[in-house]
């Protein structure tokens, strides 16, 4: 779901990157042009001649020479005054291409931000809620299947805690002991047994957390 209101903005902005130069016709008739040519027309309107003072007026006046200029049955002067006449609105022709591509490109922006911004609450609810759900159990202690052996190097730090601890020097000096892991919690290898190799009364085993930089301390 969340995947599927990405695409929504994401597509825009490939419409957007992907758009090629559109043909005046199109964007005299085009319906998806309907907005981007009210604007055009607007400015068209206050500064173009009134023969082509709207995409529409412009466009039929280009078809209407060019049809005139190509038609071996019309006098020659009158195909030179039209092909004249073609040459002049050459200019027009080109700027209102332009800005009216443009237009429609920042209309389609306009619409893709507006879409970013709707689809974003939903967006960020789905990372919340998942972000919440990978990291509810960080703080509890889950114990493993199935219990593993830990290598670690002895250290001053592991033989501080183990003194700590009350194990007697004796049950580790001449063998180390062994490190068994039974449970784990997020960032910590929590519940780790530290088994001494000669497991007794007088060399008990003694629970520990090893963190994951091998650090080791007394569990709670």
């Amino acid at each position: 779901m969340v995947a599927f209101v990405c695409l929504v903005p994401l597509k825009g902005a490939i419409d957007i990157v992907a758009a090629k130069l559109t043909p005046l016709e199109r964007m005299a008739v085009g319906l998806e042009f309907g907005d981007a040519r009210k604007v055009v027309n607007e400015f068209l309107a206050a500064g173009y001649p009134p023969a082509i003072n709207s995409i529409a007026k412009l466009y039929q006046t280009y078809l209407e020479q060019t049809r005139i200029t190509n038609d071996l049955s019309k006098p020659q002067a009158e195909r030179d005054a039209a092909s004249e006449k073609l040459g002049r609105l050459q200019p027009y022709l080109r700027e209102v291409i332009e800005i009216t591509n443009t237009e429609f490109l920042r209309l389609k922006f306009d619409s893709m931000l507006r879409m970013t911004i709707r689809t974003l609450p939903f967006v960020g609810a789905a990372l919340f809620g998942f972000l919440v759900f990978s990291h509810k159990d960080d703080a509890t202690e889950k114990a493993l299947t199935k219990p593993q052996l830990l290598q670690l190097p002895w250290s001053a730090d592991i033989e501080s805690q183990l003194k700590k601890a009350g194990m007697q020097a004796s049950c580790y000096l001449k063998e180390a002991p062994h490190f068994l892991q039974v449970s784990e919690k997020s960032g910590l290898r929590a519940g780790v047994l530290v088994i001494p190799h000669d497991l007794s009364d007088q060399c008990p085993a003694v629970r520990v957390i090893v963190t994951n930089s091998n650090g080791v301390y007394l569990s709670d």
